[in-house]
């Protein structure tokens, strides 16, 4: 029996699987669709038990933010989006968390900051691949 998978963003392949080893096909639960700018404004405005993220940035202290380097898909453009404006003027650095990864390519950093903000930052020299070598 063929089974397509999907595979990257776009793509499907064709799993062979003998009929006798399969259980079932399951698919994930459908999801109801959201407002995500909206729904990270909240998030910032009112973490579960912690200040607002207006109040955590409040003060002149340096601030570090890690995120994820390109092998992740995390929404980090999306959420900078809203707190980079908060954030442009502040005394603060990136920390991308390589692992064992290599640097990062121009296309990831523009994945993980988006297109608008990278190049500002790098411009001020506030990005830093870690290096666990």
């Amino acid at each position: 029996m063929q089974i397509p998978i999907a595979y990257g963003k776009d793509d499907r392949i064709n799993l062979k699987i003998d009929e006798k080893n399969l259980l079932g096909v399951f698919d994930p639960n459908k999801v109801a669709k959201f407002d995500e700018a909206a729904l990270i404004a909240k998030a910032l405005a009112n973490p579960i038990n912690q200040k607002s993220f207006d109040e955590f940035i409040a003060g002149d202290e340096k601030i570090v933010i890690i995120v994820n380097d390109g092998t992740r898909p995390t929404p980090t453009a999306k959420i900078l989006k809203q707190i980079y404006p908060k954030i442009r003027d502040k005394n603060k650095i990136f920390i991308i968390a390589t692992g064992c990864h290599r640097e990062g390519t121009l296309d990831e950093y523009n994945m993980i900051f988006s297109k608008e903000i990278y190049p500002e930052i790098r411009a001020k020299n506030e990005v830093h691949d870690h290096d666990s070598k």
